[in-house]
């Protein structure tokens, strides 16, 4: 985030509103209610539906960011410039888990809206070692999920270049608190300000495939989707055989 391409908000923001992320869930064959977030949350607001509204696709109001932060097309050859800098930069992509697919759709929706970018493929391990570093412009990985990452990811030890003394007083608050209430407006404020930010781009959720026999009932995506974490809410139906 302190790379001159991406320092500006705007620019974050444009970048996310270029993808069509809920296309892309159906080019990969997810369940159209798998649910695609920007910002954080726990365990139970997830169970009670209360995740963050994703930014919706409008790569036209993602080109009235880049224009309103300088970025303009004066040369007419596709790619926006500033300052005589034209927006191009390398993506490093993990090789592995769909990843280099992703980063080629996304490539497409940035040409469109006037942005180059390079995908520059790479080993696992490497990608591990670039991210720990800082050593990138931007980067396609997998992160975890799970309370802890997520506020690893955004809190002062993060490795994006990401700094907000009030995202990290929220996550200090949240490491001693142990009300659940609390606990849920905390995350609340934090999801605002990560919403204000756009530090990441998510293109799709972490998802999980089960094999369940058929008479197993009381499963949905996404709230019961885990046999082993909901089997208080699950029953078997009777072989009508």
């Amino acid at each position: 985030m302190d790379h001159p391409l991406f320092s500006d908000s705007r620019v974050r923001h444009a970048l996310t509103l270029s993808v069509n992320r809920p296309e892309l869930l159906g080019l990969l064959n997810l369940p159209d209610a798998l649910a695609i977030t920007d910002g954080v949350f726990t365990g139970r607001q997830f169970r009670r539906g209360e995740w963050p509204e994703p930014v919706p696709y409008d790569p036209e109001q993602a080109r009235a960011l880049l224009a309103a932060a300088g970025w303009v097309d004066r040369d007419g050859d596709g790619v926006r410039e500033k300052d005589g800098q034209p927006f191009r930069f390398s993506a490093t992509v993990r090789q592995g888990n769909g990843i280099p697919e992703l980063a080629v759709y996304v490539q497409e929706f940035f040409r469109q809206v006037g942005v180059h970018m390079e995908i520059q493929p790479v080993e696992a391990a490497l990608s591990w070692d670039k991210l720990k570093t800082g050593d990138f412009e931007a980067l396609f990985t997998v992160v975890q999920s799970g309370v802890s990452a997520q506020l690893r990811d955004f809190g002062p030890e993060n490795r994006l270049g990401y700094y907000n003394p009030k995202a990290f007083a929220v996550i200090d608050s949240l490491q001693v608190t142990a009300d659940p209430g609390e606990i849920d407006r905390l995350y609340l404020r934090l999801t605002e300000i990560f919403r204000a930010e756009m530090p990441v781009t998510r293109l799709i959720p972490w998802s999980t495939a089960w094999f369940v026999h058929r008479r197993v009932q009381g499963m949905s995506t996404p709230f019961r989707a885990e046999p082993d974490t909901y089997m208080e809410e699950l029953w078997i139906e009777e072989d009508s055989n």
